[in-house]
């Protein structure tokens, strides 16, 4: 039996970002994994520290994920300082491409109300006509049917795989461990805190953290708790390297430090699937081509399929069941943009017990509150 005092599940970039926060705090968490290979969505996504377009709607995720833009800069610079990983994130600004009227018109709409939502906080954005747009990016000509865009300034990327591989190195400089190979089997009250079962033996902690993505409810089934999450696939298209064309993010459309492009965005419910399907990487495809007629010239080199972790209303979920003290359920399909305040906020927030107020937006009881409602 091995004693920690927080054991997090779940060694993906939600995971590892709360275990390097509370490993800045003088807390040695343990991390287990299931498999490094199962990191689905962590090392299959699109690398954006994305604001623009989110959380339409809900101004506290809108406020939450502009917070954690900002904070960004800083949290990348220290990750470098701690590691030696540069993550490759850039603040450049992002654009998001309208092909026809009714995209121009719906993503006009949408940004106009998340600068309403988002009152003070200072969320700006501008409406792009195609002339500015091909001043943005020079070197790669616009498809005509692009008649439009909307730009932030709050917008970057990073490279993920970087990323996740700089706070799990972190974690561990600063005195955490991380063990692979470790499924989880149940989860338990103990004595004091909370016994776990794994394939590798018995752990015994003060406090766990949950960050199994769609792992979580079967985690927490025998614990009472439902935690409504869901996978959804996204398809990936990565290309060969070629010179530098595109200076920024485009949402679909990112040229990454060593010159290939990813082209992805696609939103299926399939379940757990994560196979590819050619008619999705061909509609992507299209509409990259669409955009920018140039990159119909370029060899596609390789397709994958990962999952998100969707709740019902996209929000994240932070959660301490008043039942359960100790026990934290921390999930969002923005964990890349989100990492930044899971590795501060959140980790102090569990370092604290639950004693703060952040995130108390994204408890597990606002779904009791829709369901209610919708009776």
């Amino acid at each position: 039996m091995i004693e920690t005092e927080v054991l997090i599940i779940g060694g993906g970039i939600i995971g590892a970002a709360v275990g390097y926060g509370l490993s800045q705090q003088g807390v040695c968490p343990t991390v287990i994994d299931e498999a490094h290979h199962l990191h689905r969505a962590s090392v299959g996504n699109f690398g954006l520290v994305w604001v623009q377009g989110k959380a339409v709607g809900n101004p506290d995720y809108a406020k939450w994920t502009l917070a954690a833009a900002r904070k960004y800069p800083s949290f990348s610079e220290k990750l470098a300082d701690h590691t030696g990983i540069d993550i490759h994130y850039q603040q450049t600004g992002g654009l998001a491409l309208c092909l026809g009227e009714a995209e121009l018109a719906e993503k006009a709409e949408a940004m106009d109300s998340l600068a309403r939502e988002t009152g003070d906080d200072g969320y700006t954005y501008a409406m792009l006509e195609p002339e500015k747009i091909q001043q943005l990016i020079p070197d790669l000509k616009l498809g005509k049917e692009v008649i439009g865009a909307s730009f932030t300034p709050h917008d970057g990327h990073t490279d993920p795989l970087l990323l996740l591989r700089a706070l799990l190195v972190g974690l561990q400089e600063a005195g955490g461990k991380l063990i692979s190979g470790c499924p989880v089997r149940r989860i338990e009250p103990a004595e004091k805190g909370y016994r776990v079962e794994t394939a590798q033996g018995p752990y015994i902690a003060e406090k766990v953290v949950i960050a199994a993505g769609n792992g979580i409810p079967r985690l927490v089934d025998n614990l009472g708790l439902k935690v409504p999450v869901r996978p959804q696939r996204g398809q990936l298209l990565v290309t060969e390297r070629v010179s530098p064309a595109l200076p920024l993010p485009i949402s679909g459309i990112r040229q990454a430090d060593n010159g290939t492009f990813l082209l992805g965005y696609s939103q299926e419910e399939v379940g757990f699937q994560t196979h590819t399907t050619l008619s999705e990487l061909k509609r992507i495809a299209d509409r990259a081509i669409r955009s920018f007629p140039e990159l119909a010239g370029i060899r596609v080199i390789r397709t994958w399929a990962a999952l998100r972790v969707l709740t019902p209303d996209v929000a994240p979920i932070y959660e301490q069941p008043e039942d359960h003290p100790g026990l934290f359920v921390v999930t969002s399909h923005s964990g890349v943009t989100l990492a930044s305040l899971h590795a501060d906020e959140i980790a102090r927030w569990i370092v604290s017990g639950g004693q703060t107020d952040v995130g108390t937006a994204f408890r597990l009881r606002r779904f009791d509150v829709q369901e209610t409602a919708s009776k």
